[in-house]
């Protein structure tokens, strides 16, 4: 009886640390890409709201972040991201203009001056979005850029 009740014991921790239906693990974190439901594009407001009713009990849910980590290079979202073309069109961030700065949605202050944003932005826009036409040359990665927030573009949501 005791093997048993260590076993699912370690079974419910192993699926507590998984992530929801239709989301992707990416570096420890739980993603869900708009596109890859069928989703239509949204402004930034609607991705938003549609990621915050995806929360539950045990978790919560919004539009994604990026900056974990000391380069955009080793960011592993806008890897993914990048290599799973999945800007095309756009695609919303969790990140928007608070003041004179952005922030990101889980409270973390965005610079203006990240290394994550392409040349020359951000330029005056709310919102944060990645493009595929913002390679900066550099034909291995995207850079995010400012929007006008109501365009209507694909979004990825996180768990948190």
């Amino acid at each position: 009886m005791g093997i048993n009740f260590l076993l699912l014991l370690v079974l419910g921790l192993a699926s507590a640390e998984e992530c929801p239906v239709e989301f992707t693990e990416i570096h420890g974190h739980c993603y869900l890409f708009s596109q890859q439901l069928g989703e239509n594009k949204q402004s930034q407001e609607q991705a938003r709201l549609f990621c915050q009713m995806l929360s539950q009990d045990d978790y919560t849910v919004d539009l994604a972040t990026l900056g974990h980590f000391a380069a955009a290079e080793a960011d592993p979202l806008l890897a993914h991201i990048y290599e799973n073309d999945l800007a095309d069109g756009g695609l919303w961030l969790g990140a928007e203009r608070s003041g004179e700065s952005f922030m990101w949605v889980d409270g973390r202050h965005l610079s203006e001056k990240s290394h994550l944003f392409y040349y020359l932005e951000p330029n005056g826009n709310d919102c944060i979005a990645v493009r595929p036409d913002l390679t900066n040359n550099d034909m291995h990665r995207n850079y995010i850029n400012d929007a006008i927030c109501t365009h209507a573009y694909n979004f990825v949501c996180e768990t948190f």
